[in-house]
């Protein structure tokens, strides 16, 4: 199910697993280079919803050809802006109706399609909620963030001194460092699991080093228990989940029996049988009844719970990851710590040499209690800054964020009317996903915050977003592996028939130096207005010359050799540099004037507007 929520517009669209991608035509105005963006008094909302729904299919399809599996098993996308859903859509399986075992090569239809409001365990985005709790606790004042949490949880007691304190925990800069396992199965305690807890702390780091640990939460856990004289799951519950709204659970604690029933399973792809691996919440997993938690094969699971003493072992429902949840679900979540001064303000952040950031963390370039703060380059586009927390555990990938119109953030998030969110879930990914062009992404969940970056733009009147340079990053990386270049080039030569313009085709990779250099030059004011008298502009991600070959022999380049491959079309389709299609493969070291002579020689002689 689909939803487009705009001034009071609704328009609902229901796709099955693949039926979405006839929409894909709609895709290629999205994030491209010759889309003309609209004020806000002529946005068509339904029609924004459409390219959006249409966009979410494709990327979840890939290249699978007919009766091949699909290159994401489900996705779901809400975008949110001041507190109300703008956005919200849906394309893939969140189950397929094969066993928790398939055998290899059997057929996998799809059983129960993905929804915007389907359920699934959204992993770290989880730490979300836990931090939420913690600082309601906080506003109480039950709960001090900056006590020595030796003094609160007995299991810690060792510590007293070592300046283990929750804010610091919460941010991933208290030296924790996660052991082997770092989750107890019942009935056994976390004194028992971590008899000795300075084994948990890195020697040698300064207290500054920012070192990712999940084990963190489970701690966070065991602090809200003690502090509440609550179950973990049910605290996170009264304190964070319920004053929401949310039908949301750890490990489906208190979810209701209808989203479970709707829930989305995990799947993991195995190349070598060909089919989707059930990994978390299969069939047989949602037939238990809830709440789950590890433990012991002949442990009593219910006068276990019973009989339970608050901060034995918070770690039973998956703190650092185990809360079932809807991408609207973990969208509201967000908007609300955000809003959440205790949590808001960077604790942490890299130094200049990145001395401060432990192995292994080369993602994190700052963090505040419970949320990643992801700047610029680390972000999906310059300029802008990502506020939330992103999620990857046994297949799935998510990710809720605030976006803030500023390439850095250092001061305070308050309540805001105008607040923009974009959440999402993707519950499967065929093959290892490519790392994305914000360093703090993935290819897939960087395609899904584009999706979401382009409704929120759209609907504001603002251009599509891109990756693209700006004046202190020269170069861009606009190439998206994602995209249907065909098509793209086919809505190009649409608009060229239309105006007169010549089309550009430049073929390459964000993973190459020259192609990035050009990318970055044509993103400059001076080639800018040049592109936007003369030229519709079309970036097709070639990878490495494996990618989309078939864009270049529609126009005669039987082979690209290297990387940018620069091709120019007139408006019925003839190449207008046949001969020099290959010369750009050095385009980062030829000289600007050089660049802007050649792409001004291709420019159709066009009556200048000015002049009228």
């Amino acid at each position: 199910m689909a939803k487009m929520l705009v001034r009071k517009m609704k328009a609902e669209r229901t796709f099955g697993a693949r039926s979405a991608v006839v929409g894909a035509l709609a895709f290629a105005s999205l994030t491209g280079g010759s889309a003309i963006s609209a004020t806000p008094a002529e946005v068509d909302a339904e029609a924004v919803g459409m390219e959006a729904d249409a966009a979410l299919a494709a990327l979840v399809e890939g290249n699978s050809k007919n009766g091949e599996a699909a290159a994401l098993a489900g996705a779901s996308l809400v975008v949110m802006r001041g507190g109300k859903v703008v956005y919200e859509g849906a394309a893939g399986c969140a189950r397929f109706d094969a066993p928790d075992e398939p055998e290899k090569g059997e057929q996998q239809s799809c059983a129960r399609p993905m929804r915007a409001d389907t359920k699934a365990r959204v992993a770290s985005v989880s730490k979300v909620a836990v931090a939420l709790a913690a600082a309601r606790l906080a506003d109480e004042g039950v709960l001090n963030l900056d006590a020595d949490l030796a003094g609160l949880v007995d299991w810690l007691a060792p510590l007293d001194g070592r300046g283990l304190t929750l804010r610091r925990v919460l941010a991933h800069v208290a030296g924790v460092r996660d052991p082997a396992a770092y989750w107890v199965a019942a009935p056994a305690t976390m004194s028992d699991a971590f008899p000795d807890p300075a084994a948990l702390l890195a020697e040698g780091d300064g207290e500054e080093t920012f070192a990712y640990a999940n084990i963190n939460y489970g701690i966070a856990a065991g602090a809200i228990e003690t502090t509440t004289g609550e179950r973990f799951d049910l605290a996170v519950r009264r304190l964070a989940l319920a004053p929401l709204g949310l039908d949301a659970g750890f490990n489906w604690s208190g979810v209701s029996g209808k989203a479970r029933s709707r829930a989305a399973t995990i799947y993991r792809w195995d190349e070598t049988a060909g089919v989707w691996l059930p990994q978390i919440d299969g069939g047989k997993d949602l037939r238990q009844r809830p709440p789950h938690f590890l433990a012991s094969d002949d442990l009593d699971r219910a006068a276990y719970l019973k009989a339970y003493r608050p901060a034995d072992n918070p770690t039973l429902f998956s703190p650092q990851g185990g809360l079932r949840a809807s991408a609207e679900d973990i969208a509201r979540l967000v908007a609300a710590t955000t809003a959440t001064p205790a949590l808001a303000t960077p604790v942490w952040r890299a130094s200049s040499d990145r001395s401060n950031v432990a192995p292994g963390n080369e993602w994190a370039k700052a963090f505040a209690a419970g949320l990643e703060i992801n700047e610029d380059d680390f972000a999906v586009a310059p300029g802008r800054t990502l506020i939330g927390h992103a999620g990857e555990a046994y297949g799935l990938y998510s990710g809720a964020w605030r976006v803030i119109d500023a390439p850095a953030f250092d001061g305070l998030l308050d309540a805001d009317d105008d607040a923009l969110i974009i959440s999402f879930l993707v519950t499967g990914v065929k093959g290892e996903p490519a790392p994305g062009v914000g360093v703090a992404f993935h290819a897939p969940t960087e395609a899904m915050m584009r999706i979401g970056l382009n409704v929120a733009d759209r609907l504001a009147g603002r251009p599509p977003t891109a990756a693209v340079a700006n004046e202190e990053h020269p170069e861009a990386r606009p190439f998206e592996q994602f995209r249907n270049a065909n098509l793209d080039v086919d809505r190009a030569l649409a608009a060229a028939r239309a105006d007169g313009k010549t089309v550009a085709l430049v073929l390459g990779g964000n993973w190459c130096h020259d192609s990035r250099g050009l990318a970055g030059r044509l993103e400059q004011p001076r080639f800018q207005a040049l592109l936007d008298r003369g030229f519709h502009l079309v970036y097709v991600d070639v990878g490495r010359r494996n990618r989309n070959l078939d864009v270049a022999r529609r126009f005669g380049v039987d082979e690209v050799k290297g990387t940018p491959t620069v091709i120019f079309v007139s408006p019925n389709g003839e190449t207008l540099n046949p001969g020099a299609v290959h010369d750009w493969r050095n385009a980062a070291s030829r000289t600007v004037d050089e660049t802007y002579a050649y792409f001004a020689k291709h420019a159709p002689k066009l009556e200048d507007s000015r002049s009228r």
